[in-house]
């Protein structure tokens, strides 16, 4: 799975694994009942995922007709819940480590996903221009380009990284923690906020925000990392870093105040 990010080929490898070990050799009738059953039984989301692991699987096993039949089914799209900026507010009064509170921000002012922040590198931030270059994608599935943060991210990382002891700074990894660290803290603040908050959300925050003042969803989109599918974006529109920072600036984000 050369094509796709670390993550996402080891999310397919998982995924095909668990279908062989009930269906070991992809035999079509026992293949297309344990798939009905699994469908009836998981989300819409996890069988559409689990389904395209097995294609792609299925391509590089020399039987790509295999699962030809199998269609992927359309979400049911049901209206998002958006958290207001009060909420947000309270929610992030709650984290009681600099570094939560400064990884909040940052999702909040980047619209960049979880994965790609914990994975940023201090020497992917540009300090003296709150730009943030992730280099974590090289796969199809998702792409990154820039994206920057306001000045209330910027006070709250640089209480962050002087917090930071020194050995640890040195490792590189703007938000070292582990898993554990992430949710007991997380879970600790939705608890006392009464907001039930998820990190998922800040990426949706940001461009409702984004979107509220003013910025159009072409500037957002890159912004948050996903890649320009159509041929005027591609070829027509200036999507530099330069001008999305002038976009950025412009629209004054603000969540704090």
């Amino acid at each position: 799975m050369k094509a796709y990010s670390p993550v996402t080929s080891k999310d397919y490898a998982e995924r095909v694994n668990a279908v062989l070990r009930q269906v070991p050799s992809l035999d079509y009738p026992r293949l297309l009942a344990f798939l009905k059953d699994f469908k009836a039984n998981h989300s819409v989301g996890y069988y559409s995922s689990t389904l395209g692991a097995l294609k792609v699987y299925s391509r590089f096993i020399g039987r790509p007709d295999l699962l030809s039949d199998f269609a992927f089914p359309h979400p049911q799209v049901t209206p998002k819940k958006f958290w207001s900026k009060a909420q947000m507010r309270d929610f992030y009064y709650q984290l009681t480590s600099r570094k939560m509170q400064a990884l909040f921000l940052m999702g909040a002012t980047t619209g960049l996903r979880k994965g790609e922040i914990l994975s940023l590198k201090i020497g992917e931030i540009d300090f003296t221009t709150r730009t943030v270059v992730p280099n974590v994608h090289t796969g199809v599935t998702k792409h990154s380009w820039v994206s920057f943060y306001n000045q209330e991210c910027e006070e709250a990382l640089k209480k962050h990284m002087e917090s930071m002891r020194p050995a640890i700074r040195a490792r590189g990894r703007l938000f070292p923690m582990s898993s554990r660290d992430f949710k007991v803290d997380w879970r600790q603040a939705k608890e006392k906020s009464g907001v039930n908050l998820k990190f998922k959300d800040l990426r949706d925050f940001f461009a409702e925000s984004m979107f509220g003042l003013g910025v159009q969803s072409i500037y957002i989109d890159a912004m948050a990392g996903r890649a320009p599918a159509s041929v005027l974006a591609k070829h027509y529109i200036d999507l530099s870093p330069q001008k999305l920072k002038q976009v950025y600036d412009q629209a004054s984000l603000r969540i704090l105040s």
